[in-house]
Formats: C-alpha cells, sequence, structure tokens
C-alpha cells in the first residue's frame, strides 16, 4: 500500500451530540421568563439579540480588566453594564407614565447596546464628523449588528442607522459629544431623538456609577436623569445595611423589602447584597418612616416565620439514632412547647415509617437469638434487620436475668419476677419513643416523674404502674428509654391491630391531653421565652433607611471582650471564632455551628486547656439559619458539615441585580445542580470557547430539580422574597475525601459561574462572606486559600474578567487529562490532580507526558474516531500545551515539519513516528562532550542518510518522500539535523545532553501528538517511484 491508503479507524460507535444549532440556552429562555410579558419588545431582544450578547459579552469588560489603564476599576462585563442600564430605565420610564412604541424602544435598546463601539472595536473617538470618519464608523457598526443579529431583532434598523448612530456617539460624555446634527441622517422627531438620548445616558450612568444603595447621593447627575426621565415626578430612595453576615442579611434585607414595598410604597429598582434602592412618587405624602426598635421586631418576627415554616417541613436538624429522636437545640427557640411537641410528632412517622426496621449491633443480634432459642421472641423476628423494639425487649430480658446489669442503670428488685413480655412492632418504636419526648420536653417545666405518670394515666396503664416504675431507667443522658418501650409494649399489645391513622391520633390525644392538664405551668414558661434579643440589637445598631439610622458599635465593648480574651481565669471572655463583635460569647456546641467545634483556634489562648471555641450569639444565629434556610438531601449537623468538607461560593452582582436579573438569579441558583465533570468533559471536548462553556448549561442547570435529591446547599426563601445576596456550599461527596477532592468542583464552578449567573465568584472555606458588597474588590473571581493544586494551575488566585476564559480552558484542560490518565471506573481520580497541575506547570512538555500515558493505558497504536463536531484526541493535547502556556508549540511544529519532510513512517506506531527523531538524539546524547559540532552534526546526517538508504532499498520500513536527484533528500535532511541540533539541544536544552536525556520523552510525545493530527498534510509530499516496504 502507499501512504495515500493510510486511514485511522475509528473503535466502536458513540451516540452523536445534538447539532449547535438546536441547542437553546437555559440562560435566555430563563432571563425571557421573567421580563414583563407586556413587554414583547424587550423579550424579543432578550430572544434574538440574548445569545449573541451571552457569548460575545459575558466576559468582554466594561469597566475592570487586567489592562493598567483600567485595573483601578471594579470589574464589570459588558453584558452586565447593558443589562444593568436597560432594565431599570426601562422601569423608570414605565413607572413614570413616559411610555415609548416599539420602534422607539427597538432604537433604544440597539443604540445603548453598542454605546460602547469604542471598546467593542478598540478604536477610541469614533465620530461621523468627516467622510472617513462616517465611512469606518458605519462600517464597525454594521459589523456589530450582524454578529449579535440585531438586523433580525429590527429590520428596519437601516432606516433610522443615523438615530441609532446619535445616540451611540452621544450617551458619553467623557470624550465629548457628537450633537452635530448635520453630521447624522435622523428620521426621529428631534424631542422624541433627545428623550431616548437621555435614556441611554441615564442607563450608562446607572450601570457604572451605582455601586451601593445609597450612592446616587454622590451622584447629582443621576439625579438630574431621573427628573429628565420622570418629569420631576420620581425621586432615588435607600435601605442600606451596614455589614453583610450572609443568611441574617437577606433575612433583614427581606423583611425591609416587604416593609418599605408593600406598606410604604416605595418601588424597588436595584438589589445590592447591602440593600435595595428604590424609586419612590415625589408627590406622594411622605409615609412615616418606621422605627428602628419597630424594624427590629418586624425582622425578629420575619426570621421565626421562615424557620418555623420551613423546620417543620425539612426537619433540619433531626435524627434518630440508637436511643431515640435527637434533634437541635434551636428547635426550643422557634416553637412553644405544644407546637413543639407537634413537631416531634411528624418526624416520629417521617423517622419510624410503617415497617422501618433497624440494623442492631452485633451483641444486640446475638441476644435476640439467645432468646429467641429460649422462646421469649418469636421466631419471625430477623435479628439483623428487625424493629428496635425487639432489641429494647432483649436487653430488658438480659438485665432481668442478670446477665447484664451496668452501674448506672438502676434496678429494682420487683423487676425480677414481672412479665415484661410485649408486642414487637415499628408501633411499638414510635409510640415508646414520642413519648419519651413528651416526658423529656414537658418534665423539664413539670417535673418527669409527675409527666410519666400523666402520660400513664392518660393510656390507661396504671394498673402497670408499679411494674412500670420498676423498669430499670439508663439514667445517662440521652440513654435508651427502656420503660417507655415496656409501656409501649404492652399498651400494643392490649389494643392490638391500629392503623397508622389511629396510631397518629394517639399520639395527638396524648401530647394534647398531657398540654391541657400541664396548661398553667406550660403558659407560664412559654410567656418566659425571651426570643432573640441578640438579633433585635443587632438590627437596629446597622440599618439605614433613607438617612434615618442608628449606625454606631460599641467600640468599647468590643475591645473589652477583646482584651478579656487574652486573660486566664476570673474575668476572661471565650470571644468569638468567627468575628470580633461586642454580643455576649458562649462555648461552640456541636449543633450550633456548621463546624466541628472541637479543633484549634487563634483565639484560644496559647498554652490554654480549653478545646472548644467561644461563639456570640450573633454568629450562632448565622449558624443556625444555615442550617435550617438552606436546603441539602445531606441532613448535616456540627462536625458533619466538616466530613464533607464545604466549600462557600458567593455571589456578588457586578455592581447590583435589577429586578428582572435578581429574578434570574434565583431561577439558575434554585436549579443549579451538582457538577458532574464527566458531562462537563463531553461537551467541552468540541472546543473551549465562551459558545462552549455556554452550553454548560445543559449540566448545570436542572430544569427540574428535586431537592431530595440536591447535594448543593442553598438558600430557600418564599416566592415573594427575592435574595439579594446568593450563596451555596459545594460539599465533597464520597467516603473520606481528601482535601484535593474538595476544591476540585469548587474552583471549576468559581470560573464558570460568572458566566451563568453574570455576577463576581468569592470561593472560600469561610461560612462567613469575605466582603459585604462587590464594590469592595476589584477581581471577578477571588480563590480564598485554595489547594495547591489551583496554585499550579492559575497565575494568581485573583481573576479579573479578562483572565477567566484562559484560566477556565486551562482548569478544565487539565482536569480532562487527569481523568483520561486516571480515572477508575467512577472514580476520576482527583487526588492526582495536584502531581499532574505540579508537573505541567514545571514544564508545559509534561502534557504529553500524559499524551502517552494514556495511549500506553488503553494500548492505543492509533487513536479512535472522535464523534462529529468534537476535536481528535491528539488535537485536545495540542491544544492543552496551548492553553497551559506552552511556549515551544513552533519548536514541535518546526522539528516535525522538517522529518516528516523526507521521512514517512509505516504507520502510527510510536517508534515508527519517531525514528529519525530519536536517531539524532541518540547521535547527541552518546557522543564525546568535546566533538565539535560540525563534527556532530554531520554523524547526525551520516546516520540518517544510511537510514533512508535502507528504507529505499526496502531493508527497513518506512519510506522516502523526497526524490534522490539534485540532492533535494540530502538537503532536507541537513536542514532537519540543523534545526534540531540548534533549537532543540542548544536552546530549548541548553547544549546539556542530561537535559535532552531527560526531557526527549516528554518532546517527543509532543511530537507524536502532533503527527497524529496533522499527518495527511504530508500525504501528497510522497515520492512517487517509492513504495512502503512490508
Amino acid at each position: 500500500m502507499n501512504e495515500e491508503q493510510l486511514e485511522i479507524p475509528g473503535i466502536g460507535t458513540i451516540k452523536q451530540p445534538e447539532p449547535a444549532e438546536e441547542r437553546h440556552l437555559l440562560q435566555v429562555a430563563m432571563l425571557k421568563s421573567v421580563i414583563d410579558p407586556e413587554d414583547i419588545v424587550l423579550i424579543d431582544y432578550v430572544d434574538v439579540v440574548g445569545p449573541q450578547m451571552l457569548e460575545h459579552f459575558s466576559l468582554l469588560s466594561a469597566k475592570g480588566s487586567s489592562d493598567p489603564r483600567w485595573e483601578h476599576n471594579p470589574d464589570q462585563s459588558m453584558l452586565a453594564h447593558i443589562l444593568n442600564g436597560v432594565f431599570p430605565t426601562l422601569r423608570i420610564v414605565k413607572t413614570a407614565g413616559q411610555l415609548l412604541d416599539d420602534r422607539e424602544e427597538r432604537i433604544y435598546l440597539v443604540g445603548y447596546t453598542f454605546h460602547d463601539l469604542d471598546k467593542l472595536t478598540q478604536v477610541r473617538r469614533l465620530s461621523v464628523a468627516d467622510l472617513e470618519k462616517v465611512e469606518q464608523f458605519y462600517s464597525y457598526l454594521e459589523n456589530w449588528i450582524q454578529t449579535l443579529q440585531i438586523h433580525q431583532f429590527f429590520p428596519e434598523y437601516q432606516q433610522y442607522l443615523g438615530d441609532i448612530a446619535y445616540l451611540i456617539l452621544n450617551t458619553q460624555t467623557v470624550y465629548g459629544t457628537n450633537l452635530n446634527l448635520p453630521g447624522y441622517d435622523l428620521k426621529l422627531r428631534g424631542r422624541r431623538r433627545d428623550f431616548l438620548r437621555e435614556m441611554c445616558i441615564c442607563s450608562d450612568k446607572v450601570a457604572y456609577f451605582l455601586k451601593s444603595p445609597n450612592a446616587f447621593l454622590e451622584r447629582p447627575d443621576l439625579v438630574e436623569c431621573l427628573n429628565k426621565l420622570s418629569n420631576g415626578s420620581l425621586q432615588f430612595a435607600y435601605h442600606k445595611i451596614s455589614e453583610n453576615r450572609g443568611m441574617i442579611t437577606n433575612v433583614i434585607n427581606n423583611a425591609l423589602l416587604r416593609l418599605l414595598r408593600d406598606e410604604i410604597g416605595w418601588k424597588p429598582l436595584l438589589f445590592f447584597p447591602v440593600g435595595v434602592t428604590y424609586l419612590k412618587e415625589r408627590e406622594m405624602q411622605e409615609a412615616q418612616l418606621p422605627t428602628l426598635e419597630n424594624v427590629a421586631k418586624i425582622v425578629e418576627t420575619r426570621l421565626v416565620d421562615y424557620c418555623k415554616e420551613r423546620l417543620r417541613n425539612n426537619l433540619n436538624g433531626f435524627s434518630r439514632d440508637g436511643k431515640g429522636f435527637k434533634f437541635a437545640d434551636f428547635y426550643y427557640d422557634f416553637f412553644k412547647t405544644k407546637e413543639l411537641l407537634y413537631v416531634i410528632h411528624e418526624g416520629c412517622f417521617r423517622k419510624i415509617p410503617e415497617n422501618k426496621f433497624v440494623k442492631p449491633q452485633p451483641d444486640i443480634r446475638a441476644s435476640i437469638r439467645k432468646w429467641q432459642e429460649r422462646g421469649k421472641i418469636r421466631n419471625s423476628v430477623e435479628p439483623s434487620n428487625c424493629p428496635a423494639s425487639a432489641g429494647r425487649l432483649a436487653k430488658l430480658l438480659d438485665i432481668q436475668e442478670l446477665i447484664e446489669m451496668p452501674s448506672k442503670i438502676e434496678y429494682d428488685s420487683i423487676f425480677k419476677n414481672m412479665d415484661i413480655l410485649f408486642e414487637l412492632d415499628t408501633r411499638v418504636d414510635q409510640l415508646a419513643e414520642y413519648l419519651d419526648q413528651i416526658e423529656k420536653v414537658v418534665g423539664e417545666i413539670i417535673g418527669r416523674e409527675i409527666v410519666a405518670e400523666k402520660i400513664s394515666e392518660i393510656l390507661g396503664m396504671m394498673d402497670l404502674r408499679t411494674d412500670f416504675q420498676a423498669v430499670p431507667r439508663d439514667t445517662r443522658a440521652g440513654g435508651v428509654p427502656l420503660h417507655w418501650y415496656f409501656l409501649a409494649g404492652k399498651y400494643l399489645s392490649r389494643y392490638r391491630g391500629l392503623d397508622n391513622v389511629q396510631m397518629r391520633e394517639l399520639l395527638e390525644n396524648v401530647a394534647q391531653s398531657v398540654c391541657d392538664h400541664f396548661s398553667d405551668g406550660i403558659s407560664e414558661h412559654d410567656t418566659q421565652r425571651t426570643g432573640f434579643p441578640a438579633l433585635r440589637e443587632y438590627v437596629k445598631q446597622l440599618i439605614d433607611i433613607n438617612g434615618n439610622d442608628n449606625l454606631q458599635r460599641d467600640f468599647k465593648a468590643e475591645l473589652d471582650r477583646y482584651i478579656a480574651t487574652k486573660k486566664t481565669g476570673r474575668g476572661s471572655d471565650k470571644g468569638c471564632s468567627l468575628c470580633s463583635s461586642s454580643f455576649a460569647t458562649t462555648e461552640q456546641s456541636e449543633t450550633s455551628v456548621t463546624f466541628a467545634p472541637q479543633v484549634y483556634s487563634g483565639k484560644n489562648p496559647l498554652g490554654s486547656t480549653r478545646l472548644k471555641r467561644g461563639i456570640c450569639e450573633l454568629c450562632s444565629i448565622e449558624m443556625m439559619l444555615r442550617q435550617i434556610m438552606m436546603r441539602t438531601k445531606l441532613n448535616l449537623v456540627g462536625g458533619d458539615y466538616d466530613n464533607v468538607k464545604i466549600k462557600w461560593l458567593y455571589l456578588y452582582p457586578s455592581y447590583f441585580f435589577t429586578t428582572e436579573t435578581g429574578r434570574f438569579a434565583r431561577s439558575i441558583y434554585n436549579q443549579l445542580r451538582n457538577l458532574n465533570f464527566f458531562d462537563v468533559r463531553r461537551h467541552l471536548h468540541e472546543g473551549m470557547e465562551i459558545k462552549n462553556f455556554l452550553t454548560l448549561d445543559e449540566v448545570l442547570i436542572a430544569e427540574e430539580l428535586d431537592p431530595a435529591d440536591d447535594p448543593i446547599l442553598k438558600m430557600e426563601f418564599e416566592e415573594n422574597d427575592l435574595a439579594t445576596f446568593y450563596f451555596c456550599g459545594i460539599p465533597t461527596l464520597g467516603k473520606n475525601p481528601t482535601d484535593t477532592e474538595s476544591w476540585v468542583l469548587p474552583t471549576f464552578l468559581g470560573l464558570l459561574l460568572p458566566i451563568v449567573f453574570n455576577a463576581k465568584v468569592v470561593v472560600t472555606e469561610s461560612p462567613i462572606p469575605l466582603y459585604p458588597n462587590g464594590e469592595e474588590w476589584r477581581e471577578t473571581v477571588i480563590l480564598d486559600a485554595p489547594h495547591s493544586f489551583v496554585t499550579h494551575i492559575l497565575p494568581t488566585d485573583k481573576l479579573r474578567i479578562d483572565q477567566i476564559h484562559p484560566a477556565l480552558k486551562r482548569t478544565a484542560s487539565l482536569y480532562d487529562v487527569n481523568i483520561d490518565v486516571f480515572q477508575d471506573g467512577p472514580d476520576p481520580g482527583w487526588n492526582h490532580l495536584n502531581e499532574v497541575a505540579r508537573n505541567v506547570d514545571t514544564d508545559a512538555f509534561y502534557v504529553f507526558h500524559y499524551f502517552a500515558a494514556l495511549q500506553r493505558k488503553n494500548k492505543w497504536d492509533f487513536f479512535p474516531k472522535p464523534k462529529e463536531g468534537e476535536l481528535s484526541i491528539p488535537c485536545r493535547y495540542l491544544k492543552t500545551y496551548e492553553y497551559v502556556g506552552g511556549a515551544n508549540m513552533s519548536l514541535i511544529e518546526g522539528v516535525a515539519e522538517r522529518c516528516f519532510a523526507f521521512y514517512g513512517p509505516s504507520g502510527f506506531v510510536t517508534h515508527a513516528i519517531l525514528r529519525m527523531v530519536t536517531l539524532v538524539e541518540d547521535v547527541i546524547i552518546n557522543s564525546d562532550p568535546k566533538i565539535s559540532a560540525d563534527d556532530l552534526k554531520y554523524e547526525a546526517r551520516g546516520e540518517i542518510g544510511n537510514l533512508m538508504e535502507r528504507i529505499g532499498r526496502d531493508a527497513a520500513q518506512g519510506y522516502r518522500r523526497l526524490p534522490l536527484k539534485d540532492g533535494v533528500e540530502s538537503e532536507a535532511i541537513r536542514e532537519f539535523v540543523d534545526y534540531f541540533y540548534t533549537e532543540v539541544f542548544l536552546n530549548y536544552c541548553e547544549g546539556e545532553r542530561a537535559i535532552l536525556r531527560d526531557r526527549r520523552n516528554r518532546f517527543n510525545a509532543g511530537v507524536t501528538a502532533w503527527y497524529h493530527e496533522n499527518w495527511r498534510k504530508f500525504i501528497r509530499q510522497t515520492n512517487p517511484d517509492n513504495q512502503l516496504s512490508g
């Protein structure tokens, strides 16, 4: 055969991907869904222009970037700049009753979309002042009109190009305006055209200058814009919170938003993490603003309402272990006694559904079998999967026979001769464990013995009062309630056959009767509840409503508490390990924090025996809210958060969310699902341009997401509440996850979410936000103290907007390499990622080391044929080398093109491909260090010439590509050897044979990858007189 017959065969059949043109971005659909359905023009704009804007503007800088000229500004993408200008301005105009017709709205949208045409074209001072500039301007404009498909959104745009140009060139005043009307072919009436110009100016100023809720106070020009657009009928107003703690901040914001919107009549316009900017009617009678005291009470009420609803629905922190029900202490903060019993009632039937069996410990299983053999427990009970009551009965039988009598279990001689056999059923488990909770909850108020006796009376079991009291109690905290299992078992032995509904009624009746009987004591106890005084005090300290504030912090109290943390003994204070507030601190408990409390803290005195850290009242509330109001399928408490190594992703708008973009962010946030990088890589094998990353919405956003299957910790608010600050926790799934694994997906998400949410992102282990507002930091992404593999992949842990796309390509491509080489079934092998990243950071040619490792792993001489639309494996690795900053691709190309100009491998076996390259390397490595350069090159040319002669005689495999006559082949060989010696040996390997020996395998793998991707370009160069040998 000859070289033209060489083809790379495919391996297997693979389902072809959906054609790119048929894919619809979920972001566009979601954004359309939150726009006023009556605004047909705006919906059409998002539908037609939106996909192109997402691709071209998501990571294009409007403000900020790493460019030294603009780096002083906080980052803002062009997409955010346009949407943050369009949505508020249209809302202002419509609120003021200044309606636009369809044509005017389309002209405004097109004009403002291109108001930064100079930044899009990288040409400053665009103008229509003379003919040359006119042609240049309209050429640039037409190009971008076609790119964004404006012609489909506004087919008549050419008739109004003059008006559009007028808006574009007169929106910004920084570089002067172009108000000379003869320079434009104008169609709109002057007054309407000037109004559209004022809209563009307002859009630009709002999007650029409003970086905090009250920023308009420092911008009289913005106030003037509002006056012009509303004919003086509207004013700005605001509420602002002086710091950001996360969940507490959202609760306060939502409470204030409801109050000021629904009761005062202000209209929300812009949403910041720490407040809201409103529109209010100038002529509206000034409503009496609420006092800070009232606001504090409203916030507390909202918080309690939020938490009570979610605790009832989700039972956060409610669990069952071998000793009964357990729930977090915060249940007592939200529910009165009777309410709490009904919540426990619901938890009882969720945690112990009908026929819910347990798997007893080995010693309990052995005890059950023993008593089965003695006829005390029926043989139908399976010891390894049975009701908990079976183990309890076996325990009682063991004690009765004095086989086991722990010293801490009270024992009554009456118990020896009692008939303790009872019904074994999950209904016994339900009744016993619920009665135990009634005794605990009400007994803390009235007295446990009194409550227990009353329960026996309600059940009509007073005839067993003596036996009930004789049953041994495990007096240790949280001990097994054996006495209640005895009474419940006896009760259900008398009243057999109760169904699930009857069991629910029975438990409800017992709780109701107990509460009714002890109503006076319970009422007195419930009225003594203080709620959350620290929250009320905190709210009064940090809220500013349109300048009505009492912003003050007790600095002396903070300083005194700080000093007290340094003391030991009397007068010492634990201090809060999360903040330095003036609020009282307590010792952290397992259920009060989202991490293990007993770990080292820099805020504990050195040499102290203190193990647990302190936490202030406010941080306790924040941690409590994280557990209650963040949904996840993982039922996490305390140290469980540390076990899954959660990384928190905080999303900051740039610089704010509008009503529309806020709802858009909420939609995506609610449907955000745990990322599977196996799905990600399948999409990115088509390429790693921005449009490819945008298609990841298919794997990142679930159109229908069941919360029961979602491990991500996400906030849960009512539909009418729009969170102003979004954040989520990314757990690391699997058994005993490592630190490397815990940073893999959060790092990638941190880089990807600016495209998805059009926002800025901070990734950190800190449960408290690092920044209150997006204006506090300039970068788009911050990776706070990431794992070392991240520092090897990325040039910095703080990335500006123009650095996001290169960072995404580097990260995704190295993740892909890691899976290629180290995947083991469903395990992606992330624990090797640090090694991969370090090696590639050391020498980019390590990419080809892993290319060769993949080839060896799969025993491939040739690579699988890629799916339609996807890149081949060699092409992916060549691009990965480029993404990671490999600067020597030209070196690989130079060697390969010169080598394969005269030599054709006999196939795709690596040895055949690299035959000439390795021959030159061997000559150089094995040569005498004292040999001259000319002699060394002469020797290499001679070895290659001899080999080519053997190939020509069919004494060796391969073929010649060049004819022998006129010395064409000899000249090609000389050029190849000279290039290799100078560029590879002298420059790349610094003239050191040891370096060449060390780097040759990686370099050669790069040549192999290059040949696999480019071999077809040499086919036409084949010497027609030469045939392949062998």
